[in-house]
This record gives C-alpha cells, sequence and structure tokens, in this order.
C-alpha cells in the first residue's frame, strides 16, 4: 500500500506543474506564421518580449515554487525553442 501513496502523491505533484496556454489564439497564430518576420509582426511591443517571473500567479518566495517561462505562458518562446525557469 506504501508504494500506491507514494505513486498517487508523485501524479498529484505532477499535474500540478503543467501550464496552461494563456493566450491560445496567439499561440495558434504564432505557430501557423510561415515566417520569423511574422510571427515578429504579431508581438509589436516590447512588453510582448518581457516575462516577469515574479508577477506569475505561482510564484511564492516562501515556501517556494517554480515558474516556467515557456510557449504556454510567454507566447514569444513559441517558435523560438525557448524555455526559461525560475526556481525560488
Amino acid at each position: 500500500m506504501p508504494s500506491f501513496k507514494l505513486a498517487a502523491m508523485f501524479l498529484a505533484a505532477t499535474a500540478l506543474a503543467v501550464d496552461v496556454t494563456r493566450q491560445p489564439s496567439l499561440n495558434a497564430e504564432l505557430e501557423t506564421a510561415t515566417q520569423q518576420l511574422d510571427r515578429l509582426a504579431l508581438l509589436p511591443s516590447d512588453s510582448d518580449w518581457l516575462f516577469d517571473f515574479t508577477a506569475q500567479p505561482s510564484y511564492t518566495f516562501s515556501p517556494g515554487s517554480v515558474v516556467n517561462a515557456n510557449t504556454a505562458t510567454f507566447p514569444a518562446a513559441v517558435e523560438n525553442e525557448l524555455t526559461m525557469v525560475l526556481t525560488s
């Protein structure tokens, strides 16, 4: 029985680490753009290229957290092969 409890705890922890795509329509447009210039046109503002780890809903300093900047949470990462993580 202990192995079942351990597996259940692992699965629960894993499920909480999945990021939900925040701007699915923008991500779809970025993924289907044929050129990098087309993707740049979809992200015209400087703020489109900034990711504030501490402003994310999953960020906590105590007891700690993991915040991902990936295609689900940071559209500028789409088609740029980019993922960044902050652990606190």
